[in-house]
């Protein structure tokens, strides 16, 4: 018995043995925990060929297998033989599954315009990238691309008289006169606004207008505007050029057409826009006339007729011809003023489009929809506070209010998400939020005051401390 028994102790003992050996080697083999996974692609958004005038998207999608701290850092892009903006507008969330693994990042966009036919090589796109549950900065970076980039058929090289490409080209004019009918010394303004759509602004070619014997042109600077959707995604360029004509001599005139050669990226042919010249006929000065003639008055007093006029309505005839010589001779001055006052108007409602209150009421029309989107609200975030996300928008206030955007953000886009209450809780939210930002801007301008009396003098020495 005893020696059964012991040969129980010692099997038992080499099984545990065994196990230990086998717990061990399965702690060696297994891999150590690898950290957040980066993954870092670039593409072109269309797989059609660039065309030498044309634009298009580069996509580059910045992914990871935990979360950003920070926005992905992309530098500037440098690619011979076109010309490289970006990135441009809002980065766009996107989703994605690779190996099992959910991943989810930022998509962002270059705009590139071949400059000259041939083989474009986009390099590789180093990123600086600030990932959750990782101990610092890390770096990821694309893979280079090569494209191919086609001229238009007879299309002459960009840069110098190129051949406009775009997807649409919309032509438009606004042809004002200082005075109706032109005089010698009136002027004529003719306003030329070219929109392209899927074109670059400063890839718009001058509208040909060609030069008219008597009248003296002046050409003011190009206006060059980039066409954008509300989160500021590239859609066109716009081209506004202004040409200021002065009458020289009387005589008969006519503004040219205007015209404007372009490739259509759509069809794949070449196209022309077209604006019509207008005509007009301008006078010679006209020598000036009184408003009234004396000569009647002159054979009555000859023939020693008496007139009686009261004297109210002298005054009123006095007071029509100095109203009726104001208009006369202060017409272009009036055309003037009423045009700078539009322009005025104009540029308020721009200005006030651009404003924060502005944004914060779209903010509230866009969350009383009850399926309402976001945008207005991540616009309100950047206007008021700088911020691309509402994390970092709300990071400086109460942990009150910075949980409940948490929660509504969750609502919204969570894994189980509830729209309903997550705008419903963003609507009692905003106005709290739009208080406290408020409030940290009128903290922040008096910490910047300078004190109401900086020196004090002393009474005993006389000296200022």
């Amino acid at each position: 018995m005893t020696l059964m028994r012991r040969l129980r102790r010692l099997m038992g003992l080499l099984a545990l043995i065994a196990l230990g050996a086998h717990a061990y080697a399965q702690g060696q083999t297994q891999p150590p925990d690898p950290g957040p996974q980066l993954r870092a692609t670039a593409r072109m958004a269309t797989d059609t060929p660039l065309t030498v005038g044309g634009t298009a998207t580069l996509q580059v999608d910045v992914l990871t297998s935990t979360w950003f701290t920070q926005p992905p850092e992309l530098p500037p892009l440098n690619i011979p033989g076109a010309m490289v903006t970006g990135p441009t507008g809002d980065a766009t969330l996107i989703r994605d599954t690779i190996d099992g693994v959910p991943y989810s990042g930022l998509r962002f966009a270059y705009l590139i315009s071949p400059t000259a036919a041939g083989a474009l090589q986009v390099p590789a796109i180093a990123i600086r990238v600030q990932a959750g549950q990782a101990k610092g900065p890390l770096m990821v970076q694309t893979q280079p691309l090569d494209v191919q980039a086609s001229g238009p058929p007879g299309g002459a090289a960009a840069g110098s008289g190129h051949l406009l490409a775009a997807t649409a080209v919309h032509l438009t004019q606004q042809i004002q006169y200082s005075a109706q009918p032109p005089s010698v010394g009136d002027h004529i303004s003719r306003v030329i606004t070219v929109q392209a759509q899927g074109a670059q602004a400063m890839l718009i070619p001058p509208p040909a207008s060609p030069d008219v014997p008597g009248l003296k042109a002046y050409r003011s600077e190009p206006v060059l505007t980039q066409l954008s959707d509300s989160r500021g995604r590239f859609l066109g360029g716009q081209r506004v050029d202004r040409i200021d004509y002065v009458v020289e001599r009387a005589g008969a005139y006519a503004l040219p057409d205007v015209e404007l050669p372009w490739w259509n990226l759509t069809t794949k042919q070449a196209d022309r826009a077209v604006l019509p010249g207008e005509r007009f006929e301008a006078k010679a000065g006209a020598a000036y006339q009184t408003p009234f003639s004396i000569q009647q008055d002159l054979r009555d007093l000859g023939r020693q007729a008496q007139v009686r006029i009261p004297g109210g309505w002298l005054l009123v005839a006095a007071v029509l011809i100095v109203v009726a010589l104001a208009v006369w001779l202060g017409g272009p001055s009036w055309r003037r003023i009423t045009r700078w006052t539009r322009e005025r108007a104009q540029a308020l409602r721009v200005r006030w489009q651009a404003s924060e209150p502005y944004a914060a009421r779209a903010m509230r029309k866009e969350l009383a929809q009850p399926t309402g989107r976001l945008n207005a609200l991540y616009h309100w975030l950047r206007l008021s506070r700088r911020s691309v996300s509402m994390a970092d928008a709300t990071a400086s206030l109460s942990p009150e209010l910075r949980n409940g955007g948490a929660a509504a953000m969750r609502d919204c886009y969570g894994a189980t998400p509830n729209p309903t209450r997550g705008l419903q809780a963003l609507r009692l939210a905003t106005p709290r939020w739009r208080q406290a930002f408020r409030a940290d801007v009128a903290h922040a301008r008096q910490e910047d005051l300078l004190p109401l009396n900086p020196r004090k003098i002393d009474r005993h020495s006389g000296d200022p401390r």
